[in-house]
């Protein structure tokens, strides 16, 4: 999970999403860094909530879509007030609602890829 989050938040900086192009890489880097693995510990802290709350009834897939509906709203909001406080203007608030859909599909990007990496290996098949 850590080289994911790392590798992430180099991508995202680099990329520099959601208005952030006109700020200093080091600075969209730290964004990155700090936001991405705050993200990871508090789906980390839900996930393990949910499955307490709903054991057996709701697979990966269930709780992954649950936690992106439930962090994609604050998320955005944090992340618009972060950056509005690093620009000094007010918050975008337009900018924040277009970002929810892009934090949305970040954040299912993250689940299937760490869903991936958690998947036992398939047993090898014997020859015949």
């Amino acid at each position: 999970m850590l080289l994911i989050g790392l590798a992430a938040s180099v991508f995202m900086a680099l990329a520099a999403p959601f208005g952030t192009s006109g700020e200093p890489i080091l600075e969209r880097l730290a964004f990155w860094l700090v936001g991405t693995f705050a993200a990871f510990a508090a789906a980390r802290a839900l996930d393990l909530r949910l499955t307490a709350l709903l054991p057996g009834r709701v697979g990966r897939a269930g709780r992954a879509a649950a936690l992106i509906a439930i962090i994609t709203v604050p998320a955005a909001v944090i992340a618009s007030t972060i950056a509005a406080q690093i620009q000094h203007r007010p918050i975008d608030w337009s900018l924040c609602l277009k970002t929810m859909p892009q934090i949305a599909m970040v954040g299912a990007g993250f689940s299937a890829v760490l869903m991936l990496a958690d998947r036992p290996p398939r047993p090898k098949m014997a020859a015949a």
